[in-house]
């Protein structure tokens, strides 16, 4: 995990969770961007760190297994406070004055009182808690913690009391397994456009969202509904997208999660692979962490994707798809009542979607690979390139295919054939190398290079 909070003179501290302790880095934005490390004058990062938040009057709280630790605004260690019977914390979050952390089944609400930290309310659970988070609604103070359990279920306290909030519904099929179901791994409290929700994130990839009626002091679990955003264990974190709140679900297909004008949730998918966890730091910044690595950026506006649909003649089946700037290469093949297969290489616009122009294949002869190529060294022209395999009848593997270089001409509003190449053998995939053409034909490893001639 990962965590930011703010310090005095507009820095940010970043600590991340190791596997034998923790690193503290201190984040600086003025002309430029200063990263540097913080030295452990009141961080403990000889253990590895729970949970970290911001205080009232400049302070910080970071909880470890062995306690929580309030830091001044000096970062000097103030006060720490341990779980009775030496109890080691397992999962906590910071809200304001209000640190809740976990030991076992029993949960802990711990208050900072000025320079000093005070446990005022404790509560039994059903089962051993695996996340928590706390979060305040609104600036009147009403705040509660969203509590995930190993046994599957997740609770919504009141805080400080830790008094149960409402009834919310069951996250598990009745008769799922926990060998075989997911459990909470993450919770998140959090307000997208103008509604409130409970968000879960599952050890098997998929997201509940709860959405929260009633007003922030009572409220009731009203619609529950869920997601699949991947194959692993989630992980939740808000930030701030542009001025439009959003959740950043971490994870081996990270998304975005936010509000449309229609008060739905919508779901961007993050360029980029297995962001396991995500901290927002000042100014829109985002600290990502993925296996080994430590990534700093600011996240662009969350777009919508558009899905345009565009039919195919009835009888042709696409068999390969490759996309350009301008055009897409579309290859069909056609079955007749007489067993022949007729297939082509369709150029389409890459905006509408309409053709422009097609190439028909041999007797015989199908598309086996198509790809965009770009312009290779000596052609003045992008291009696509096709490999198509021929099996004459009788015959169970190809003894021949081609090799084709194909690009759009606009002013003839044709497709060309700019070259093609016999090949022994079918042509199973078509690749660009160094300008050059790689081409797997066969059982051989082509290198081809364009020769104009004279």
């Amino acid at each position: 995990r990962v965590w930011a909070v703010g310090r005095p003179k507009g820095t940010h501290a970043v600590v991340a969770a190791l596997a034998a302790g923790s690193l503290a880095l201190a984040w600086a934005e003025a002309d430029a961007v200063e990263l540097r490390e913080l030295d452990g004058s009141g961080w403990a990062l000889d253990e590895p760190t729970v949970a970290v938040g911001e205080a009232p009057g400049g302070c910080a709280v970071q909880a470890t297994p062995a306690g929580v630790r309030l830091l001044g605004a000096d970062d000097r260690l103030a006060a720490t406070w341990t779980a009775p019977d030496g109890m080691r914390l397992a999962a906590a979050s910071v809200c304001g004055m209000h640190v809740v952390a976990a030991a076992g089944r029993t949960l802990y609400c711990v208050v900072v009182r000025g320079a000093a930290l005070e446990c005022v309310a404790q509560r039994q659970m059903v089962a051993d808690v695996s996340c928590v988070d706390a979060h305040m609604w609104d600036s009147e103070g009403a705040a509660h913690v969203a509590v995930g359990l190993w046994d599957g279920g997740v609770a919504l306290l009141a805080l400080p009391t830790l008094q149960p909030a409402c009834e919310l519904p069951p996250l598990l099929p009745p008769k799922a397994s926990d060998a075989r179901a997911g459990l909470p791994r993450s919770v998140l409290l959090c307000t997208l456009g103008t509604t409130r929700f409970l968000l879960a994130g599952m050890g098997d990839g998929r997201l509940h969202h709860v959405a929260l009626a009633g007003d922030a002091t009572h409220p009731r679990a009203a619609e529950h509904k869920s997601v699949v955003l991947g194959a692993r264990p989630l992980s939740l974190a808000r930030f701030d997208n542009g001025g439009t709140p959003g959740v950043f679900v971490g994870g081996d297909h990270p998304t975005v999660v936010y509000a449309a004008a229609t008060a739905r949730l919508m779901y961007a998918a993050v360029d980029a692979a297995d962001i396991t966890c995500v901290a927002a730091i000042a100014s829109s910044a985002l600290c990502l962490v993925s296996p080994g690595e430590l990534w700093f950026g600011r996240p662009d506006r969350a777009q919508r994707l558009h899905v345009r649909t565009c039919a195919l003649p009835p009888w042709s089946e696409p068999v390969r798809l490759a996309c350009g700037p301008a055009q897409m290469a579309v290859a069909t093949v056609r079955g007749d009542a007489g067993g022949q297969e007729e297939s082509r290489v369709a150029l389409r616009d890459a905006q509408s979607a309409d053709e422009l122009g097609a190439v028909a294949l041999g007797a015989h002869e199908t598309a086996t690979s198509v790809r965009y190529v770009g312009r290779l060294d000596g052609l003045p022209h992008e291009v696509f390139a096709a490999g198509t395999a021929v099996v004459q009848p009788g015959d169970d593997d190809a003894r021949s295919g081609r090799v084709l270089l194909l690009r759009w001409d606009a002013q003839a509003r044709a497709v060309v054939v700019v070259a093609e190449l016999l090949a022994a053998g079918a042509v199973y995939d078509v690749r660009e190398f160094r300008g050059m053409l790689l081409v797997a034909a066969g059982g051989r490893l082509l290198l081809l290079r364009w020769q104009p001639r004279d």
